[in-house]
């Protein structure tokens, strides 16, 4: 497998779905073995920022990297798009706190990725293949890797409510999954979070352009899928799976867990892989 760069540059505008607040990102082409990089293009020092577990910044609610005080909010839907269209280099400018949340899924992403063109690049794709098991629990969530030839996902959702339970989705992710199955589904929120939500500086900029909604009566808007909000945490993974800085085969078996776990698994498998990450 071989690494991989976009054609030519993409922009995007809109607004953060938890600072409310609008926001550019220019994606550009990048050489080889260059990695994902982050430049917040208004700050002062416009500094660069790896996609990586190790500039971790936040993961309460979204997933968040930072250096040295300059921060990008909510990474994991454009890295879920870039991770799972397969692009190894990629220069990622941002004027802006947040990523914007266009429609809360990773399909914008993807289509914008594909009308800009795919470039095959001439060194190899870093691929992880995962040696042994790793487990990480907090509570009732539990994460499980096991080895396996290819980057499968198992995930269970249980929310303890009539919309929202039990949910169950399993996928081989390949490109054509992840832009079909996984890429369009969309996060979500519940209507008696809303409140402490606002209150505690989140969902700023969230509406029923994107996000689900889960009332008590349901849905407030016409799903993408029967099961959309387990996709839509495997989308969630993915994203924080590409922070690992490398492809990965394994069968991830998640359950109940949330963008601090799957951390907590990138970092553990960083351990058993590079022997380099920071102390858990």
């Amino acid at each position: 497998m071989w690494q991989r760069t976009i054609a030519k540059p993409i922009e995007i505008r809109g607004r953060g779905l938890h600072t409310g607040k609008s926001a550019r990102v220019i994606i550009h082409p990048a050489e080889p073995n260059s990695g994902i990089l982050f430049r917040r293009i208004d700050a002062e020092p416009s500094l660069f920022i790896e996609a990586s577990f190790e500039n971790i910044f936040s993961s309460q609610r979204r997933t968040s990297l930072g250096k040295n005080d300059v921060v990008i909010c909510t990474v994991e839907h454009l890295l879920a798009a870039l991770y799972g269209m397969r692009i190894s280099n990629a220069l990622i400018e941002v004027e802006g706190e947040e990523i914007p949340a266009l429609d809360g899924s990773s399909a914008p992403f993807v289509s914008l990725i594909k009308a800009a063109g795919l470039v095959e690049q001439e060194e190899k794709a870093n691929v992880v293949n995962l040696k042994g098991n790793i487990w990480v629990k907090n509570g009732e969530a539990h994460i499980l890797a096991l080895p396996y030839p290819k980057l499968k996902i198992t995930y269970l959702i249980d929310f303890n409510h009539s919309y929202a339970s039990e949910q169950i989705a399993s996928f081989v992710i390949d490109e054509d999954v992840f832009g079909k199955e996984i890429a369009p589904a969309r996060t979500f929120g519940f209507e008696h979070e809303v409140e402490d939500l606002l209150r505690n500086g989140c969902a700023l900029g969230g509406s029923l352009e994107n996000a689900i909604l889960i009332t008590n009566d349901g849905p407030a808007t016409p799903l993408r899928f029967e099961d959309e909000l387990v996709r839509h945490k495997i989308l969630d993974l993915i994203g924080d799976l590409s922070l690992l800085g490398s492809f990965i085969n394994c069968h991830i078996i998640a359950i109940k867990a949330s963008h601090s776990l799957h951390l907590e698994l990138v970092k553990k498998i960083a351990h058993q892989t590079f022997r380099r990450c920071k102390a858990l």
